[in-house]
C-alpha cells in the first residue's frame, strides 16, 4: 500500500493549481527531461508504518502550461504540477491536492489518497544542466476495505541533471 504511494510522490513528484500563464517569460530551461543525480523521499506515518526513507529515482518532466509557466504530469495519474517561474525557479502557485486510489494486490485491498503538497521549489543551477528539487506535503490515506485511515507527511529533496 505505502510503496505505492511511494513510487507515485517519488516520481512526482506531484500536483498542483496554477494562476498565470507564461506571459512571455523564458521556459526553455526549465522545459524538458531530468534526470535525478541524487535525493531521498521521506515519509512519516504516525502509527504502524512509522518513518520510510526511499531514494529518489523517477524523472521531472516540464513542459509549458497555458494556465501556468510550467507543468509536469505525474506518471501513471492524470495529477498536474503547476508551477510559475521566477529568475531561476519554479514554485507551486499555490498548496493544491490530488485524490489517487490504488489497489494492493496481495491482500486485495483498495485504498483512496489525497495527496497535498504545501510547499514546492525547482530550482536550476547557474550551470542551466542541474537543479534541485524541494518538496513537502501530507498523505491523508484510507483503506476502503477496512474503513481505516491515517495522516502521513512527506518531504523529498533531490538534484537532477538535464537530458
Amino acid at each position: 500500500m505505502r510503496d505505492s504511494v511511494k513510487t507515485f510522490l517519488v516520481a512526482l513528484s506531484l500536483v498542483g493549481a496554477a494562476c498565470g500563464s507564461s506571459g512571455g517569460k523564458d521556459t526553455s530551461k526549465f522545459v524538458g527531461t531530468w534526470s535525478p543525480a541524487s535525493g531521498t523521499f521521506t515519509e512519516n506515518c504516525p502509527g504502524g508504518d512509522g518513518t520510510t526513507t526511499q531514494l529518489v529515482t523517477g524523472n521531472v518532466m516540464w513542459t509549458a502550461s497555458t494556465t501556468s509557466d510550467i507543468v509536469q504530469t505525474v506518471p501513471g495519474t492524470t495529477c498536474l504540477l503547476h508551477a510559475d517561474i521566477s529568475a531561476d525557479t519554479a514554485t507551486s502557485a499555490a498548496s493544491s491536492s490530488c485524490t489517487i486510489s490504488t489497489s494492493a494486490t496481495a491482500t486485495s485491498d483498495s485504498f483512496t489518497d489525497v495527496i497535498s503538497i504545501t510547499s514546492y521549489t525547482f530550482v536550476i543551477s547557474p550551470d542551466g544542466k542541474t537543479a534541485t528539487e524541494n518538496f513537502s506535503g501530507t498523505d491523508a490515506e484510507t483503506d476502503n476495505t477496512s474503513n481505516a485511515s491515517g495522516n502521513c507527511t512527506f518531504t523529498q529533496t533531490a538534484s537532477y541533471t538535464k537530458q
